[in-house]
């Protein structure tokens, strides 16, 4: 091979090694900024904000709480639940009974003297409003309400509430859990028909299932 062959080849040898060099450094910042990410990665994205949605249809309401939690405590370290609720439009027994990926909670926060709104859905976990409260309100401790609303769902079914879904087409189904005088934690669930002609509701204890009011 001649001199100037060799020379050459030194030199194309020594562009490709400062090309990978670059390159591998270009590579380096991308990742390290967060503008580039490996697939099924989130950098970039709050994952307490905006989880993925559940691909299990309904998501339990204890995750829920966990996810809302983990969110409002980013604003208000000292918030505590106050209640959850959710709703069904047109409501049918199987609906009801396979649960929901939607719940609103209101949490209270001493330190800000307020009451924060979230909301749990397929889209993720926001703080939705926040508002100055005088008084405290009565938040719900950890108890056997975490187990979720399926058994007082199914208690509003056997109680009437069956009957009352197939005789009224087209109604909403409201659940609701805070704390009651005298009883502690308890699911209060109502259905109405869309004119507001008709109602059907139960309030269930949520430690018990002991139906402890209802409603027509």
């Amino acid at each position: 091979m001649s001199a100037g062959a060799a020379g050459g080849s030194r030199t194309l040898l020594l562009i490709v090694v400062v090309l990978g060099v670059v390159t591998l450094a270009l590579y380096g910042y991308l990742f390290g900024s967060g503008a580039l990410s490996l697939p099924g990665s989130r950098a970039g994205q709050p994952p307490s904000e905006r989880p993925p949605a559940s691909t299990a249809g309904a998501r339990d309401l204890w995750g829920a709480y966990e996810a809302a939690l983990r969110v409002v405590r980013a604003r208000a370290s000292d918030a505590e639940l106050v209640s959850t609720s959710a709703r069904w439009q047109a409501a049918a027994e199987e609906e009801v009974v396979a649960g929901t990926s939607d719940w609103t909670f209101v949490f209270y926060s001493a330190e800000r003297g307020a009451v924060l709104d979230v909301i749990a859905d397929g889209l993720g976990v926001q703080v939705v409003n926040e508002s100055p409260v005088w008084s405290a309100p009565r938040v719900l401790g950890q108890g056997t309400w975490r187990a979720g609303p399926r058994d007082a769902l199914v208690v509003f079914l056997e109680y009437g509430g069956r009957d009352f879904l197939r005789e009224h087409g087209g109604l909403s189904l409201d659940l609701h859990l805070s704390r009651v005088d005298d009883v502690g934690a308890a699911w209060t669930v109502v259905a109405v028909t869309p004119a507001g002609s008709a109602r059907w509701g139960l309030q269930v204890a949520a430690d018990s299932g002991r139906v402890v009011a209802r409603m027509r």
